[in-house]
């Protein structure tokens, strides 16, 4: 998420510290990518927007509470090669996002499911915030990783 947004992990905003993952994962989750990312580089064409939405999701899916809910290694390689692949073919040039590979997201859907479109953020952020709390607790011993 941080290199998406350009932001730090945890970041002052005028109300105070806010942690990336509260503040990016709703708008995640409400299709809103678009208006999160870094705007220091150039905009990505189509097919590097959809990479960086390949790799959105794929980070939703990382911060789930429960670790068994969250990708293998070997799901996160295959997720972001393709987001690789989809982005080189997209590389100064506006393809259409068709042409983009789907292996990632069908991989990705047969892995660990889609994304519910109608996941509550509240909920999401709620248990996200309880994975982050445990994370940073030096008290954790039985924390399967």
């Amino acid at each position: 998420m941080e290199l998406l947004t350009g932001e730090r992990a945890i970041h002052k905003q005028s109300h105070g510290p806010i942690n990336i993952v509260d503040f990016t994962l709703p708008t995640i989750l409400n299709n809103g990518l678009a208006t999160l990312l870094d705007q220091r580089p150039n905009p990505p064409t189509p097919l590097e927007f959809r990479a960086l939405d390949m790799i959105a999701q794929l980070a939703v899916k990382c911060v789930k509470l429960e670790f068994k809910e969250r990708p293998t290694m070997t799901e996160i390689v295959v997720v972001l090669e393709e987001a690789m692949v989809c982005a080189k073919k997209g590389h100064g040039n506006d393809l259409a996002s068709s042409e983009c590979p789907n292996v990632a997201i069908d991989i990705a859907t047969q892995a660990f499911g889609a994304l519910d479109t109608d996941v509550d953020a509240e909920s999401v952020i709620d248990e996200t915030s309880q994975a982050m709390s445990v994370i940073v607790s030096p008290a954790a011993p039985d924390l399967e990783v």
